[in-house]
């Protein structure tokens, strides 16, 4: 009689303690998967995320987000936007230093040694919910802590092989240049203009005496033809036909 009322106490006492809380699972990764990121001095690098809410009842709301300390560096947590995350999904986002969005974010030092790294990780507390908390729902316990590591490199700086404008414009205008010689020939003559070797059907050579009368001439004083090479040059051995 007494053993069955003991027993009947104890059993009243489990009965009024409260349930322990429910094994509720999410997991938490960052982007990339393994956490490695590098960026040379001076340069803003960072994480994007994926969290995902396995429960098929309770939603998961993220309430603080903390990282290791990365020396040489000005860390930046505002990117991290705390998404509620509805049962069986997952929110995911790259890291966009333009947008402003993803994980974490950081901007090397411009002094930061090239090779230099930083490990540590990032550590995401939740809160588990019975539904929306922007429609009606409550909080239902406290999630159990998740971590990502994390690694970030100080890298060479990364040169480019485009020419510089300088260099570029200088080489355009060598290039036209080029051109215009290619189509004029000496004397501003189209090099299309001109066909080689000469068609000798249309030139005529003159008789030598015409030659020798012509060098007399320019012993005697007197004044030859102007020709192309001046007044004075005396008459040419031959002249183009039909000109």
């Amino acid at each position: 009689m007494k053993h069955g009322f003991l027993l009947a106490v104890f059993a009243a006492i489990l009965g009024n303690m409260p349930a322990a809380p429910a094994s509720l699972v999410y997991t938490f990764a960052t982007d990339p998967v393994s956490g490695d990121i590098q960026g040379a001095a001076g340069a803003t690098i960072g994480w994007g995320y994926s969290i995902t809410n396995e429960d098929s009842t309770h939603w998961l709301v993220p309430t603080d987000l903390a990282a290791d300390p990365i020396p040489n560096s000005t860390p930046d947590a505002s990117v991290f936007d705390f998404p509620v995350i509805a049962p069986n999904t997952t929110a995911s986002l790259v890291f966009d230093p333009v947008a402003g969005t993803g994980l974490y974010g950081l901007t090397w030092d411009s002094t930061a040694p090239i090779g230099f790294f930083a490990t540590g990780n990032f550590t995401l507390d939740a809160q588990w919910w019975t539904g929306d908390p922007s429609s009606g729902g409550s909080f239902f316990q406290d999630a159990a802590e998740e971590t990502a590591a994390f690694q970030a490199t100080v890298s060479a700086p990364v040169v480019s092989g485009v020419p510089e404008p300088r260099s570029g414009a200088l080489l355009l205008l060598g290039c036209l240049a080029l051109a215009r010689l290619i189509r004029r020939g000496a004397g501003g003559t189209p090099f299309a203009a001109v066909r080689w070797p000469p068609d000798p059907r249309r030139f005529q050579v003159l008789p030598v005496r015409h030659l020798g009368r012509a060098t007399a001439s320019r012993r005697q004083g007197v004044r030859g033809d102007a020709g192309p090479l001046g007044r004075g040059a005396g008459p040419l051995l031959g002249h183009q036909a039909g000109r």
